[in-house]
């Protein structure tokens, strides 16, 4: 009687599922619909083997269009696609150890920044210990140095109208287009939020995200934006690239 009633439950539990997988129109991002799934599936492999490696020194690059170049305000300049120049600058960067690096700090603001790395190192910093958990199921404990988020808050003051950080990576996602991550403006003034630039007490290295890193340890690890190139306090971010609050979110998602 027990094992019916136990396959009894699961049996709803199924025809539950499927009935909102199909009425929602979810299924739609589990089943294809078009046989051009094949050939992108193959320019996906192929590109994530070829276009997407990260040099020794330099930083992921693709050949597809700039999805978040149409964006209104002065970082359009900013996210404008990257070529061979763009990956030679920070080639340069990190030759002579980011000296000519520059954090641009803006938006929803009453004082917009150019940090320095220097400027930034001489900062009050913070230490902590902490797990990084992966979306893809792997974990890993690491000793993180850098600037508390809420001491650029601080500094930068931002307007009652702003409710979101958004973090502009220097790298590309892999199918086109600056990476970027949006951020609750509530989250950047947690403890443990912060701008990396030391791991396990050594300067940061280009692998993990050099020359700063978002560290927000209430978010998985996507979320923590890699070769910050810059920071944009906003009221709402539905004209950021699809829309949906991050580049994995408007692509994966």
């Amino acid at each position: 009687m027990v094992a019916f009633s136990i396959a009894l439950l699961w049996m709803i539990n199924g025809i539950v599922f499927y009935a909102v997988l199909f009425t929602t129109g979810q299924w739609l991002r589990l089943v294809p619909t078009t046989w051009e799934v094949i050939p992108d599936a193959a320019s996906t492999a192929l590109r994530s083997g070829l276009s997407i490696s990260l040099r020794s020194g330099g930083a992921r690059r693709v050949s597809s269009p700039n999805r978040t170049a149409h964006r209104t305000g002065h970082l359009a300049v900013l996210l404008a696609q990257r070529d061979d120049a763009g990956v030679a600058e920070f080639d340069e960067l990190v030759k002579d150890g980011f000296a000519h690096y520059r954090l641009r700090i803006d938006g929803l603001v009453e004082k917009p920044v150019e940090l320095t790395y220097a400027e930034l190192k001489a900062m009050p910093k913070q230490e902590q210990i902490t797990t990084h958990f992966c979306i893809q199921g792997w974990s890993g404990v690491a000793r993180w140095g850098g600037v508390p988020m809420r001491h650029l808050l601080g500094l930068v003051k931002p307007t009652a109208d702003a409710r979101y950080a958004v973090f502009y990576s220097l790298a590309d996602g892999g199918d086109g287009g600056r990476y970027y991550d949006v951020h609750r403006i509530a989250n950047m003034r947690h403890e443990l939020t912060m701008l990396a630039y030391e791991m396990n007490g050594a300067p940061l290295s280009v692998l993990h995200g050099a020359p700063l890193r978002l560290r927000c340890e209430n978010e998985l690890g996507f979320k923590m934006v890699k070769w910050i190139a810059a920071i944009e306090f906003v009221h709402d971010f539905a004209d950021l690239g699809a829309g949906e609050g991050g580049y994995n979110e408007d692509h994966e998602f």
